[in-house]
């Protein structure tokens, strides 16, 4: 019997216990155990994977993506948001083209988050109770900054413009603990409110 035990049950059960997976190496070796699970292929999951499965599958496509999948469609959208803020920089007395690009920008570094935490945890975020107020005027911002400027009112896309630089500063503050407040007061200094 200790035989049998000692030689990992080829003997008993007729089928020999696979080797160990060798260990990760590169960066790889870096990364909690938890990412290399997820950084495998889609073909190497379950063929019988199928719309009556029992295994529970992932609501947020973005985190069906392997780790460095989503990390390099991170950096992209995180760019190519950045470069178009930039290029509103550049274009900052055309107020139409300046909303176009700050607003596609905006958007553009808002989605590269969705590959972080994926789309619902996001937005499960966003409308959290302490943040839904910032999110809502947020987002109403961006949707009327591009609808003003396509329809070339510039007064309404220069208000609606400050009104989204404002917005985005008190989205990203409700993130920041006491950096509303921080906010608040200043403004409260500074502006003869």
């Amino acid at each position: 019997m200790d035989t049998v035990l000692s030689f990992g049950g080829l003997l008993g059960s007729g089928t020999p216990e696979p080797p160990p997976p060798p260990p990760p190496t590169g960066i790889w070796a870096y990364l909690p155990e938890s990412f290399s699970s997820s950084t495998a292929s889609p073909s190497s999951s379950s063929s019988s994977s199928s719309w009556f499965s029992s295994e529970p599958e992932t609501a947020d496509p973005c985190l069906r993506l392997g780790y460095a999948q989503r990390m390099a469609c991170f950096a992209i959208a995180f760019v190519a948001g950045v470069a178009c803020c930039v290029m509103a920089s550049l274009v900052v007395f055309s107020p139409h083209l300046f909303a176009k690009y700050y607003s596609l920008g905006s958007l553009l570094l808002l989605g590269s988050t969705f590959f972080l935490i994926g789309p619902v945890a996001q937005l499960k975020s966003m409308f959290h109770p302490s943040r839904y107020i910032a999110s809502i005027l947020y987002l109403g911002t961006l949707i009327g900054t591009l609808y003003a400027a396509s329809v070339s009112n510039i007064l309404l896309t220069m208000v609606l413009v400050v009104v989204q630089i404002c917005a985005a500063l008190w989205y990203v503050a409700s993130y920041i603990p006491y950096a509303q407040d921080c906010l608040w007061g200043t403004a409260q200094r500074v502006l003869p409110v």
